[in-house]
């Protein structure tokens, strides 16, 4: 694992402070993930840093992607409902806000992604097969899905797979992108790089806030494959689905406070 505290992770991705959350302990991508990517935006202090750069309206400020310059990311948030507030206009055009909540929800797409969001503290590895005794005690759709080839073996730890290559949204891309919302030579040029970085940034917060479920840093992928009573593929953590009922979006509390 790279030796960088995961706060001072949180703090360069946000260009802010590192937040101390309220406590809700488990969250689903586009509920409760998504209302805490934006509540920790909220609260830093990136709306005056957008200001200062230039971004006239903060973390409201129009940012435009063009959908002929990022396909993949656009078809992606195509998946998203635009209910959900952070699906661009068909110009790719969005507010600062909706961008870090879009990347917030894409940080598991493709599903397999998903994998790399658990790191166990004690052997500092990511997340492992469940070994014959636990497969023997899920269900038959659960167990249908551990035989797939396509469900990883094991994952990359979290606060490696921020920084890993294959990562769409790394820290990386977050800093290039970044870079070039600074140092770009026209308004156009500024907007997508920064809409971009800011993408990268949900996708980062929502990675490193998993591991505020338990079961993501004990390898426990059991109880990320229970029943939660939505037909034979509703599979997934009961801790996750109870926050998201519990909070969705919008209700998800700020941070207690934030330390500088």
């Amino acid at each position: 694992m790279k030796a960088r505290s995961l706060g001072a992770i949180l703090s360069t991705v946000l260009a802010t402070s590192v937040l101390v959350p309220a406590p809700a302990h488990a969250w689903e991508a586009t509920t409760t993930q998504a209302g805490l990517a934006e509540q920790a935006a909220l609260a830093s202090r990136l709306h005056r840093r957008l200001v200062n750069l230039g971004f006239a309206g903060g973390l409201f400020e129009p940012l435009t992607i063009p959908p002929a310059d990022a396909p993949a990311l656009i078809q992606a948030l195509k998946l998203l409902s635009p209910t959900h507030g952070s699906v661009p206009d068909a110009r790719g055009r969005q507010i600062a806000l909706a961008w870090i909540a879009a990347g917030a929800s894409l940080a598991d797409v493709p599903a397999k992604h998903g994998a790399n969001h658990f790191f166990d503290p004690i052997t500092g590895r990511g997340l492992q097969r469940p070994d014959r005794a636990t497969i023997t005690s899920l269900s038959d759709r659960a167990r249908e899905l551990l035989g797939r080839d396509t469900f990883p073996a094991q994952g990359v730890p979290a606060p490696d797979w921020i920084f890993a290559k294959e990562n769409p949204f790394n820290v990386a891309s977050f800093l290039a992108q970044y870079g070039k919302a600074v140092t770009a030579a026209t308004p156009g040029e500024r907007s997508r790089h920064m809409a971009a970085a800011l993408v990268a940034a949900g996708a980062i917060l929502h990675v490193l806030g998993d591991l505020g479920v338990p079961s993501r840093v004990r390898n426990d992928m059991a109880a990320h494959l229970e029943p939660l009573g939505g037909g034979p593929d509703d599979l997934g953590s009961r801790t996750e689905r109870i926050a998201a009922l519990a909070y969705g979006r919008l209700g998800v509390p700020a941070p207690d406070k934030a330390e500088t």
